[in-house]
C-alpha cells in the first residue's frame, strides 16, 4: 500500500489522538470543521471526505472506511 494514496478525514480538530496517530504513521489528513446536528453532520463530513479524496488523491476509485468498521482478515487481498 502506498501511504501517499491514503487520506484520513478527521471530523473536527478536537480529535487530537487521531491526528497524532495519523502524523505518526506519516499519512495525509484533512480536518473537517463540523457543523450542525448529528445526522446532517455525518452526511456533511462524508461529503467533505469524498470531495477531498477526489481532489487530493490521484486515483479514479477509492475505499471509504469508518473507524468503527471491523474488516475481514482478507480485506486487502
Amino acid at each position: 500500500m502506498d501511504p501517499d494514496q491514503i487520506l484520513v478525514s478527521v471530523d473536527g480538530p478536537e480529535h487530537l489522538e487521531m491526528i497524532k496517530l495519523v502524523d505518526l504513521l506519516g499519512l495525509k489528513y484533512q480536518i473537517h470543521q463540523p457543523e450542525g446536528k448529528l445526522s446532517p453532520r455525518i452526511s456533511r463530513h462524508l461529503r467533505f471526505a469524498l470531495f477531498r479524496a477526489l481532489k487530493v488523491l490521484s486515483v479514479d476509485k477509492f475505499i471509504i472506511l469508518e473507524e468503527d468498521l471491523i474488516l475481514a482478515p482478507d480485506f486487502i487481498m
